[in-house]
C-alpha cells in the first residue's frame, strides 16, 4: 500500500514556500507601513512651521530702509527679490498664516526703520469661516500693532484677491470694504488687486493654477500694479 504522506523533499518544499509566503507578507507590511508613516523616522516630527519661520525671522532682521511683505502663502511665494533686484525687499510672508500670526510676527519683521510695510493677509480667515467683523477687528489690531512699532512707516495694504469659490466672493468683497475702511482709518495706501484679478465674481483661470494662488502671469500681475508704488519708497544712498 502506497504511503499518502508527502515525502521528506515534499515537506521541505512546503515548509520552505510557506516561509517565504509569511517573509513576503511581513515585509509588504512594513513597506505599507513605511509608506503611511513617511520616510525613515519622519513620523516623529511634528513641530510647527509658524514657529519655525518666525524663530528664521528673528535671526534675519532687516536692514533699515527695507521694503518688508508682511503675510500669508500669496507673499511668501511672490519671488520679489527676482522680480524686484533693484529695490531692497524683504519677504515675511508665510503660508497658511492669518492676520493674528502676522501680527505675532510684527516685532521682529521688519528692522529698525522700514522703508515701506507691504501687507497682504485675510484669506486665511475667511478659509477658517471667521465672520468678516472678526477680520476688520484682527486687521485694525494689525495696523495699530505696525503704526506703533514703526510710527514713521509707510504702510500698504493690498485688497484680498478673488478665488475660484463663487461662494466664497460676498465674504470677500465684505473683507476688501473692510480693508478699505482700515486703510482711511489709519492713513495706510491701498492696492487695489480685486478688480484686476476678477472675471466677473471669481479668480480670472490664467492667472492661478488652483483658484486660489498665483501663476507666473498673475504674479507678473501683481507686480506691474506695485512696481510704481515701491518706486516712491525706496531710498536711495
Amino acid at each position: 500500500m502506497t504511503d499518502p504522506r508527502p515525502g521528506p523533499s515534499r515537506r521541505s518544499f512546503r515548509l520552505v514556500l510557506g516561509l517565504l509566503i509569511a517573509l513576503a507578507a511581513a515585509n509588504a507590511g512594513y513597506l505599507a507601513m513605511k509608506a503611511w508613516r513617511g520616510p525613515e523616522g519622519m513620523h516623529r516630527y511634528t513641530g510647527d512651521r509658524q514657529q519655525a519661520r518666525n524663530d528664521l525671522f528673528q535671526r534675519l532682521i532687516p536692514d533699515s530702509g527695507a521694503i518688508v511683505f508682511l503675510g500669508d502663502s500669496h507673499l511668501e511665494h511672490f519671488p520679489v527679490a527676482e522680480l524686484f533686484p533693484q529695490l531692497p525687499v524683504v519677504n515675511r510672508g508665510v503660508s497658511a498664516s492669518t492676520i493674528e500670526d502676522v501680527t505675532r510676527r510684527v516685532r521682529f519683521s521688519c528692522g529698525p526703520a522700514p522703508a515701506l510695510i507691504v501687507v497682504h493677509v485675510g484669506i486665511n480667515d475667511l478659509f477658517k469661516e471667521r465672520p468678516v467683523e472678526r477680520v476688520e477687528a484682527d486687521l485694525a489690531a494689525l495696523l495699530d500693532t505696525l503704526r506703533s512699532a514703526h510710527p514713521a512707516a509707510p504702510i500698504l495694504l493690498d485688497e484680498l484677491l478673488p478665488t475660484a469659490d463663487r461662494g466664497m466672493d460676498p465674504a470677500v468683497r465684505r473683507c476688501n470694504d473692510a480693508i478699505q475702511h482700515q486703510a482711511k482709518r489709519t492713513g495706510a495706501e491701498l492696492l487695489p488687486l480685486y478688480a484686476a484679478f476678477a472675471q466677473g465674481d471669481m479668480i480670472d483661470p490664467v492667472l492661478t493654477y488652483d483658484g486660489v494662488h498665483l501663476n507666473a502671469e498673475g504674479y507678473d500681475r501683481w507686480a506691474g500694479l506695485l512696481a510704481p508704488v515701491l518706486s516712491r519708497y525706496a531710498r536711495t544712498p
